[in-house]
C-alpha cells in the first residue's frame, strides 16, 4: 500500500502544479481580455 501511495503522490504533484499554473495563465489571460473569444 505505501508503495502504491508514494506513487501516486509522485505521479499526482506534478500534475496538480501543472494545473495550477495553468489555471493562473488562464485566469490572466481573462482578467487582461479576450480577443479570441466573443461573448
Amino acid at each position: 500500500m505505501q508503495i502504491t501511495i508514494a506513487i501516486t503522490r509522485l505521479i499526482i504533484m506534478p500534475i496538480s502544479s501543472i494545473v495550477e499554473r495553468s489555471l493562473s495563465s488562464l485566469r490572466a489571460l481573462s482578467s487582461c481580455g479576450r480577443p479570441f473569444q466573443n461573448y
